[in-house]
């Protein structure tokens, strides 16, 4: 695991803004626990279909370390163990705020950017379809008489 040094995790948030990181650190849970062999690749497909089979039968997401735990794929407190050493945050059990400490951790560097107003393609198009309406409209005379 990398150590989190200030210049790891710019490097990191840098990473992420284009989209090309592989970094440890941005690993969801079930990767996590798969890489550390808490759960198998089968157990982990397994939990996720149970998760998503749960969003639909109840409208909400079911956290995924409560699943694995409440199918017996492993304890609550390996669970814990491995998220506070992966993502370097300190959880004493799965109800505690755990994406908001990661999230916390990782920072809020694309998240605090405000969103674009108009996207570039929109804007480009606008202003062709101006360009065209005004060179057409040139052309054009009307007369009144």
């Amino acid at each position: 695991m990398k150590s989190l040094t200030g210049q790891n995790i710019f490097l990191s948030k840098i990473k992420r803004l284009f989209g090309k990181t592989t970094d440890d650190y941005r690993r969801n849970i079930g990767e996590v626990l798969r890489q550390r062999n808490i759960i198998t690749e089968e157990q982990l497909k397994n939990a996720l279909k149970v998760q998503k089979e749960k969003l639909h039968t109840h409208g909400k997401a079911v956290r995924l370390g409560q699943i694995i735990v409440g199918l017996g794929y492993a304890s609550e407190e390996e669970l814990v163990e491995a998220i506070n050493i992966d993502y370097n945050i300190s959880v004493e059990s799965l109800t505690d705020d755990i994406k908001g400490l990661v999230k916390e951790k990782r920072g809020g560097f694309v998240e605090g950017l405000p969103p674009p107003r108009i996207p570039i393609w929109l804007q480009l198009f606008a202003v062709t379809i101006i360009i065209i309406i005004t060179t057409v409209s040139e052309g054009v005379k009307v007369v009144v008489t």
